[in-house]
């Protein structure tokens, strides 16, 4: 066989082989005239003279300056270009510039992609130009309303459905139906939106399409496809209606594709996206929330909060970063309601807790509040209404990026619901101390949020709830979980000054919001008191068992070094609040404050020359000069809880005598019901200028007692009466008290001390004293109205003497309310009268349920065993018959566990469910153990 010729080979593959395309730089020429310009563009089949047409116009309009005054000549030119063809006919078929029309017609026939491409990048261009000039402006609306008719939409639909690698033609076509949608402030966008199957068509693909698939930031002067894509997006939503609007952020995986590769934009792009989408988007009112709400998910957020790390940056004057505009716009989505994110509605109530869950609630039942299930139900997770801010934050890092911080904390400002469902998801980071850049992070970061106000009415619309929030919710509010005992302990014993004084200003904004919530808590009992009542006991309680003792307050406050004033400052005012907010803690340290009080007095004199460390050294003498006494009492007059201060008011009492502040019989009463009377005033000049004078009586008893008979001899009296000190010093220091105070203050003073003269008159005071009181005081008011006369609204209670009898250990009379009654020794009928307590047995069937699911230890502590036993004084027999059964059931449970003394209960319960069974059927039983559970 002969061997084939390679001149064959080559000659076969030849006709095979693509033939290789030249693409031709385009010449153009300087345009002069209009006619020039016309004969320019004049329809021609020959390619390559077409395509010098258009570069002609190209370089022409490319040739306009920014500055007006330079373009008159030009503009002369175009606009007699324009005059000269535009259509003689208005229809609604009339095309304008039919030349260039036709060219691209039929550059898409024959599919010469460089006139497709070309085109549509003069016919912007020609847009953006005469748009800027008003006499121009109908050939700009004309030519927009050419480009909508069908056989021009079908062009660009053409264009931008090309393959992903034609982006010279895809990215024209989006600048001219971006400029078509801009002419005239968008008369035409709403006709471009409604033709999206052209205008839009592969948008959400092409919002994917980049100039390189490496990674990295684009040339500015090459704008890639999906630059183009986003700037029409932007364009569409500065010009649309609101319903379109919501039509075009629904678009099927719009917004995915657009926030998708934000980490490669142009800065200047995203800065402008985020600023558009906010002021376009989420600031408009009129787009619905439904819209909002589905548009910007958790993974858009996600995405977004992505840019926290953006890497290309640019620093331009007057002009935010990336990183500045994405938090900005991050805060206003997650903090705005009308952006359509959050949901206000809940506050502090979680979101499955509403009035039907609540309404068997009575405030007549001292075990209501923990009859409620809801108490303690959420200690492992919080339903929320906003899940999808729930789902977001969960990914922040507060504690490696103080943006991250910032948006957190603006987020639970926001919604308080959060607080508590952010730390119970976040277990795992602890507040341990230990000095490093995460610590610190974490810890300023617990800081603000401790910080936080609480919302009104605890986040209530319209008013206090019929229930108060959940223990656990509130709590965690207050005291974050991170912030556990042992490591505040540890935080406040650490060698490391920065971090004790961490704990230590975090320790003080939570007393201090404890002490706002309680004060809530106080006004909200209006309807509901016992169960308010209940739950502000059960807050404080969980409070002091997630905080420090005072004692450890008081080693940290022993070790700060005396130059470290700004610290002492902070820890003075930690172990004024443990006084003021929580006395129970207080009482429980022996704290002794003489020793800390001489030494402030010491530094404060050395530190004569600096100013700012003399103020700091003022403010902690002012803490620590508030004498407990004092604050223990202002504690127990505006507290709620009644019979759990009982304890604190036997203290109260025993100083108050001991220190002979005031009279025996008299009782402490004249310093509880005088500031009750008044509960609604601002106390707080009184409470401050009282510590003043009871710190002076205490210390000086005798100088006031010779001022008492001086004031004596004065009144000419034959015989003296008892009289409290705390009143003389008073009289002294009065003037001192309202010489530069405002109107307001002196006639709170006017008032305060006008009930106090008027208690101790009801309470067999001395009257000549008294009145001798109320001149004096008069004479600290001069040149005002107000006046001093000793009057008393309220009746004097037996409770106010008898802790005064019990503490002296002497029987006194009780006066009356006229303070004239004769002494008189009380029978026997009037003192059972007296001692008689009515039989009114409080029933909780619920104690037929709760006690099963207890711990023993729960049992012992609680009172589940006692409102059981009070079951048998039901009047009802099935009852009594039901709480029998379970005494036995209780006993069998308290048999077979571990406890120390089960045996001791298994027996007590066992005798008395012996004893009461032959009773229980026949009425409610009388025995000594029911009895004693009343108490």
């Amino acid at each position: 066989m002969v061997k084939r010729q390679l001149r064959d080979a080559d000659a076969d593959s030849a006709v095979r082989k693509r033939q290789k395309i030249v693409v031709e730089t385009p010449t153009h020429e300087d345009v002069n005239n209009a006619r020039q310009l016309r004969q320019l563009l004049a329809f021609d089949q020959d390619v390559k003279r077409a395509r010098h047409g258009i570069q002609s116009l190209k370089v022409f309009l490319d040739s306009f300056s920014a500055t007006p005054s330079e373009n008159h000549d030009r503009f002369a030119i175009l606009s007699e270009y324009l005059e000269s063809t535009k259509p003689r006919i208005f229809t609604e078929a009339t095309v304008y510039q039919t030349d260039l029309m036709d060219m691209w017609s039929y550059a898409s026939g024959i599919h010469n992609e460089s006139i497709t491409a070309a085109v549509p990048a003069v016919l912007a261009l020609l847009l953006h130009v005469i748009s800027s000039s008003l006499e121009l402006l109908p050939h700009a609306t004309g030519i927009g309303q050419t480009l909508l008719q069908d056989r021009h939409l079908k062009l660009m639909s053409r264009n931008l459905s090309a393959s992903k690698s034609s982006g010279y033609i895809i990215s024209p076509t989006m600048r001219l139906i971006r400029e078509v949608a801009s002419i005239d402030g968008g008369a035409l966008a709403k006709k471009v939106f409604r033709a999206r199957d052209h205008t839009f068509a592969s948008f959400a693909r092409n919002l994917e399409v980049r100039n390189s698939l490496e990674a990295g930031p684009e040339d500015p002067a090459k704008p890639s496809v999906r630059t183009n894509a986003i700037k029409l997006f932007l364009t569409s939503l500065k010009f649309l209606p609101s319903d379109a609007k919501k039509e075009l952020l629904l678009q099927k995986e719009v917004m995915s594709h657009l926030t998708f590769l934000l980490k490669d934009d142009p800065a200047y792009l995203l800065v402008e996206m985020l600023e558009a989408l906010r002021k376009h988007v989420l600031a408009d009112d009129k787009v619905p929330r439904e819209a909002k709400f589905k548009v910007f998910n958790t993974k858009t957020l996600d995405r977004l909060a992505g840019l926290y790390y953006y890497k290309h940056d640019e620093d331009v004057e007057g002009r935010l970063t990336v990183k500045d505009a994405v938090h900005r716009f991050l805060t206003y989505v997650c903090t705005t309601p009308g952006a359509g994110i959050l949901y206000t509605g809940t506050g502090m109530y979680p979101k499955d807790l509403d009035d039907e869950a609540t309404q068997h609630v009575k405030d007549t039942d001292d075990f209501a509040f923990e009859r409620a299930a809801w108490g303690d139900r959420y200690t492992e997770e919080v339903p929320v209404a906003n899940f999808v801010l729930d789902e977001f934050i969960q990914k922040m890092r507060p504690w490696s990026s103080l943006r991250h911080s910032e948006l957190l904390v603006s987020v639970f400002e926001a919604a308080p619901e959060l607080v508590a469902s952010y730390f119970l998801a976040n277990k795992s980071f602890s507040f341990e101390p230990k000095l490093s850049m995460t610590w610190i992070g974490y810890a300023a970061f617990l800081f603000n949020t401790v910080q936080l106000p609480i919302p009104k009415y605890f986040g209530n619309r319209s008013g206090y709830h019929r229930v108060p929030p959940p223990t656990t919710v509130l709590l965690d509010n207050i005291m974050p979980l991170p912030l556990k005992q042992k490591d505040l302990i540890r935080s406040l014993s650490h060698d490391a000054h920065l971090i004790s004084f961490f704990a230590v200003r975090i320790l003080v904004l939570a007393l201090q919001k404890l002490d706002r919530a309680l004060l809530m808590h106080t006004e909200a009992a209006g309807t509901n008191k016992t169960i308010w009542d209940t739950a502000a006991r059960k807050l404080i309680d969980e409070f002091c068992q997630r905080i420090p003792d005072m004692k450890e307050v008081t080693k940290c406050y022993k070790t700060i070094p005396e130059e470290n004033v700004l610290q002492r400052e902070a820890a003075s005012r930690l172990l004024l609040l443990y006084y003021e907010v929580i006395p129970q803690m207080a009482l429980m340290a022996n704290f002794d404050v003489s020793p800390f009080l001489l030494n402030a007095l010491h530094r404060l004199d050395e530190q004569k020359a600096n100013e700012q460390e003399k103020a700091l050294g003022l403010m902690e003498l002012e803490n620590l000069a508030a004498s407990p006494f004092v604050a223990l009492l202002r504690v127990y007059v505006t507290s709620s809880q009644g019979h759990a201060l009982t304890k604190l008011k036997d203290v109260l009492q025993f100083v108050a005598t001991q220190n002979q502040l005031v009279q025996v019989q008299t009782g402490l009463g004249l310093l509880f019901r005088t500031p009750q009377e008044l509960r609604k005033k601002d106390l707080k000049p009184f409470w401050a200028f009282l510590d003043n004078c009871a710190n002076r009586c205490a210390g000086s008893p005798l100088k006031y007692v010779e001022l008492m008979e001086e004031m004596a001899s004065e009144g000419q009296a034959s015989e003296r009466g008892p009289i409290s000190l705390l009143l003389v010093t008073v009289a002294e220091q009065i003037r001192f008290a309202v010489k530069d105070a405002s109107a307001d203050v002196v006639e709170l003073f006017a008032k305060v001390l006008s009930s106090l003269l008027g208690y101790a008159k009801a309470a067999n005071e001395d009257p000549v004293i008294i009145d001798l009181l109320a001149q004096r005081f008069n004479k600290a008011f001069p040149g005002t109205t107000s006046q001093v006369k000793p009057r008393f609204k309220g009746a004097l209670l037996e409770n106010d003497l008898a802790t005064a009898n019990g503490a002296s250990g002497t029987a006194v009379s009780r006066p009356t309310t006229t303070g004239h009654a004769a002494v008189k020794e009380l029978d026997d009928a009037a003192l059972e009268a007296a001692l008689h307590v009515s039989f009114e047995p409080e029933e909780d069937n619920s104690a037929l349920l709760k006690w099963a699911s207890k711990a023993v230890d729960d049992l012992i502590d609680g009172d589940y065993i006692p409102a059981l036993i009070r079951l048998l004084w039901s009047p009802h027999t099935s009852i009594r018959q039901e709480a029998l059964t379970n005494i036995l059931k209780l006993a069998a449970k308290l048999k077979e566990s571990s406890y120390e003394e089960k045996d001791q209960l298994w027996l007590l319960l066992s005798e008395l469910a012996e004893s009461s069974r032959p009773l229980v059927g026949a009425g409610p039983v009388a025995s000594p153990l029911v009895a004693s559970t009343r108490t």
